[in-house]
């Protein structure tokens, strides 16, 4: 049987509700449910705790891994080309991009120039004739 219990936070922004949790394979769980500016109080976090624990009970839930940015462009691109059948041209034209933005969020998260590399994302761009926002 699956445990867990609501933990309230008292932040600088406020009371913040979470639900901790054992999931199907025995690992902890914290999810933020919400703060109660939004409307959260303590009865809807003990029900928001309670499904949860049914969920882990009946369906053996678990926490989903995290999604990367170039997980989900490969998704996407995929699953696009496939459900919208897409021209060649428009399907290269999203495939370049989402690699430009992949090299700019990388660039940004090894501690690089995010704004040259962005710089440089909108002069291929431009060279390219693709208008930029």
């Amino acid at each position: 049987m699956a445990s867990g219990c609501v933990i309230e936070y008292r932040g600088k922004r406020g009371r913040v509700f979470r639900i901790k949790y054992t999931d199907a394979i025995g690992r902890q769980v914290m999810e933020t449910l919400g703060r109660e500016e939004e409307g959260w109080t303590k009865k809807q976090a003990k029900r928001a705790l309670r499904d949860r624990l049914s969920d882990v009970d009946r369906k053996r839930y678990r926490k989903p891994k995290a999604v990367t940015f170039e997980t989900y462009s490969e998704t996407w691109l995929a699953e696009g080309q496939r459900r919208r059948a897409w021209k060649a041209n428009t399907y290269s034209i999203y495939m370049r991009s989402l690699e430009r933005l992949g090299e700019t969020l990388r660039t940004a998260q090894a501690g690089g120039d995010p704004t040259a590399s962005h710089r440089r994302l909108l002069d291929d761009a431009a060279r390219e004739g693709i208008r930029a926002w």
